[in-house]
């Protein structure tokens, strides 16, 4: 009976089979529960293992032990005939590097049930952000596109097995939540791509002659009014970078970095001096990329301090390279130059992370 639950959670025949030779030891140590009941554990058992023996959730709140009436830490190693009084917390939770104290396959398999199960939630809960805000923009929601019935659609189309499946995938950055608008388009959202971009990145400066007041996207043009202006895609310019205009036919004015190569390849008398407005108070989309480590936890950490720092993520793609390396391109939505330079400052302080810089 014990194996047959274990083979329904562990996924990985290895892990299985790795769990059940841990099973097959010859017992070194035997510790007692207070009450003398007599438990077996190899070498170099915790009080994590004793506490896993004794219950799933007695291990994964156990903060310490009391061996023979004294506190003993996590990673005090169980000798014969101690006495063993596990020491529990409701706010604590299994850690990664409990791993590396537990020696029972039991305990390593518990451990890395809860944290599989917490990832996929981070995932699922980052994944669901990131759709609810991009859906917005085009006048739905998850709630009306499973009430219409166009969800159906989208997870065969991406050829996931639920909606949890599906923001999974997208907050991990396996999945960009653009393929799925693109899947929905026309029938579900009733626009086009071209309007869509148009509507999201164009905004009409305010119609007055003689005053120089900012667009919707926080710009400045002297002596120009009801102009369209738009943030080119290809730089992505946020308040505090250099910027100039460029103008486009029948498309208003694009404002690009001052040193963008695209810019520079243009005609300079179409380009026209532009400034930030000291008073618009708007975001500003920015791209970076991250180079980690590729281990479990790498983009819920990257993630958080995102959130941490008033950010918000638009889109992310995840991939993993030949090298066991991990590289992630982020669309974010932040204030201005200082926002994005103290995000990535926070972002390269985590552990794993090699590289951090804006695209």
């Amino acid at each position: 009976k014990q194996l047959v639950q274990w083979l329904q959670e562990l996924k990985d025949p290895k892990e299985f089979l790795d769990s059940v030779r841990g099973e097959l030891f010859e017992p070194d140590v035997y510790a007692l529960t207070p009450n003398g009941e007599v438990k077996e554990f190899p070498l170099g058992s915790t009080p994590l293992d004793f506490a896993y023996v004794i219950h799933t959730e007695i291990g994964n709140t156990c903060v310490g032990a009391k061996i023979n009436g004294k506190i003993v830490p996590l990673k005090y190693r169980l000798q014969n005939g101690d006495v063993v009084e596990i020491i529990t917390s409701p706010k604590q939770k299994p850690r990664r590097d409990w791993l590396s104290l537990v020696q029972t396959s039991r305990a390593k398999s518990r451990i890395r049930h809860w944290l599989r199960r917490e990832e996929k939630e981070k995932a699922m809960n980052v994944g669901r952000e990131i759709s609810e805000r991009e859906l917005r923009k085009h006048d739905t929601s998850l709630k009306k596109i499973i009430k219409t019935g166009h969800m159906r659609q989208i997870l065969k189309a991406t050829r996931c097995n639920s909606l949890e499946d599906l923001l999974g995938k997208i907050g991990s950055g396996s999945l960009s939540i653009q393929n799925v608008i693109k899947i929905l388009q026309p029938g579900e959202l009733g626009i086009e791509e071209e309007k869509a971009e148009e509507q999201e990145l164009l905004s009409v400066a305010p119609a007055h002659a003689k005053r120089e007041k900012p667009s919707s996207e926080g710009i400045i043009i002297e002596g120009v009014d009801d102009m369209l202006v738009k943030i080119s895609q290809c730089c992505l310019p946020v308040p505090g970078d250099p910027i100039m205009g460029f103008i486009t036919t029948g498309r208003g004015i694009s404002i690009h970095k001052a040193n963008c190569h695209n810019l520079l390849a243009t005609d300079p008398q179409r380009r026209i001096e532009v400034n930030w407005s000291a008073d618009a108070k708007t975001v500003h989309r920015a791209q970076i990329y991250l180079v980690t480590q590729n281990k479990k936890g790498m983009l819920a950490a990257v993630s958080n301090a995102i959130s941490m720092d008033d950010a918000n993520i638009v889109e992310l793609e995840a991939k993993t390279t030949s090298d066991n390396l991990s590289t992630s391109n982020i669309m974010l939505e932040v204030e201005d130059l200082q926002h994005l330079s103290r995000l990535l400052q926070h972002i390269r302080q985590i552990d794993g992370v090699i590289e951090a810089r804006r695209r």
